[in-house]
């Protein structure tokens, strides 16, 4: 019941920053199968981070032995896009978004490059998609280890012309490509799986099935008309099909004395196991 800070980094205040406002300084921890805590941070433990980009960090429970986490080395052209991933079934092999070179067909004020899907298994990366636009990210392998589910504003089946957020899966060869949702709003969403209010919303999942394969995540989309101006949990089959709204938050609305109040979701956290330890 005692209350401990466990962290007290300081963050650099920079453009890589400045382009994630809607993301705390410190925040997405979880517990590793070793009983340690990762989280991510624009902080500078440690010198080594003094642009203030987005890293990995690992310490104790008790906040003890705090380190961060070096980064992959990414090839020749292509730089690592830092947003959270969850390792598949097989030891050595990780679904991963790095950037590319070229000219993004949704650029952002903040010049985000392109970024794609990659497998990365030992030292053999594939490059799974080729949708050319920055917000292509946050893969994760599902537990068998035959496909990488990801977040996309993509229109590669000519069901999402409204540019939303949109899941989407793939096989670790780059073929089946299936879009899971069809959410969409009547304006085009300029940015993509960054617009986290309307015209756009966006997803973020929480965790794979280990069993079922069933996919929660989070979203500020509305696809059932139940959520026009706030955030729920949803939980969608591996293929698309059986998509459920888990939670009920009333999102912004207004009381009888005309208060203007919110009821939104978070944190949140999902139980099943990530790794290849249960």
């Amino acid at each position: 019941g005692d209350r401990k800070q466990l962290t007290h980094l300081p963050v650099v205040a920079n453009r890589a920053l400045g382009a994630n406002l809607l993301y705390p300084g410190t925040g997405y921890p979880c517990f590793v199968p070793d009983g340690r805590i990762t989280f991510q941070s624009f902080g500078d433990l440690d010198g080594s981070n003094k642009e203030g980009n987005l890293r990995n960090f690992v310490m104790n429970h008790d906040g003890s032995e705090l380190q961060s986490v070096p980064l992959p080395v990414a090839g020749p052209g292509s730089r690592l896009v830092t947003t959270f991933g969850i390792a598949g079934a097989s030891v050595g092999r990780n679904a991963v978004a790095l950037s590319v070179n070229g000219m993004p067909k949704n650029p952002n004020a903040f010049g985000a490059p392109i970024s794609e899907i990659f497998l990365v298994n030992g030292e053999s990366v594939l490059q799974l998609t080729k949708f050319d636009r920055v917000d292509t990210s946050i893969a994760a392998l599902t537990p068998d280890g035959r496909r990488v589910i990801f977040v996309a504003s993509a229109d590669p089946k000519g069901k999402n012309s409204s540019g939303t957020c949109q899941l989407f899966s793939i096989d670790t060869v780059a073929a089946g490509l299936r879009q899971l949702t069809r959410f969409s709003q009547p304006e085009y969403s300029v940015d993509g799986c960054n617009a986290f209010f309307p015209p756009g919303c966006a997803i973020t999942p929480a965790g794979v099935d280990p069993v079922t394969g069933t996919l929660v995540f989070y979203s500020s989309c509305d696809p059932f008309g139940t959520n026009p101006d706030g955030d729920q949990l949803f939980a969608i089959h591996p293929d698309g099909t059986h998509l459920r709204q888990l939670t009920h938050a009333r999102g912004e609305f207004t009381e009888a004395d005309g208060t203007v109040s919110a009821e939104n979701i978070g944190p949140f956290a999902y139980s099943a196991t990530f790794s290849n330890h249960p």
